[in-house]
């Protein structure tokens, strides 16, 4: 699994991609995605053809890459105002289903914000892992 930040307003596509191509995971999340990320990442199309990518023109973008086959896959909200995320379940070499969630929250401001998370955000992280059934995606 490789995590990245790759920051919107980076365009260091390149080293990403070697990075990806040197490590060779099995899945990649990406945070800060924008349309030009999401171009870029078409060289790894190959190595990871099962994908979500969500593009966004804000620092709020998001994406999952797999060699594994998405058997699920949802798009969601931590909570009211919150920016997307997405939960994905695959099918590991050793045939174990796998859910990956990946998100990246508006950052805490404030002393109130900066606190444990409140009770809304914590049913929202467990409603990440209820029953979805979203069909598989590809492409």
């Amino acid at each position: 699994l490789l995590i990245s930040n790759v920051h919107t307003s980076n365009t260091k596509y390149e080293e990403l991609i070697a990075l990806i191509e040197r490590e060779q995971p099995d899945v990649v999340t990406l945070c800060e995605i924008n349309q030009n990320w999401a171009t870029a990442l078409e060289a790894v199309h190959e190595q990871f053809p099962y994908r979500v990518v969500i593009p966004r023109s804000d620092n709020f973008g998001i994406a999952i890459l797999s060699w594994h086959y998405i058997i699920r896959n949802d798009v969601f909200s931590l909570g009211d105002a919150q920016p997307p995320a997405i939960e994905v379940s695959i099918w590991s070499d050793d045939h174990r289903e796998l859910t990956i969630v990946a998100a990246h929250t508006y950052p805490p401001v404030g002393y109130q914000l900066s606190e444990p998370p409140q009770p809304a955000i914590q049913d929202s992280w467990r409603a990440c892992f209820t029953n979805r059934r979203i069909s598989p995606t590809r492409g």
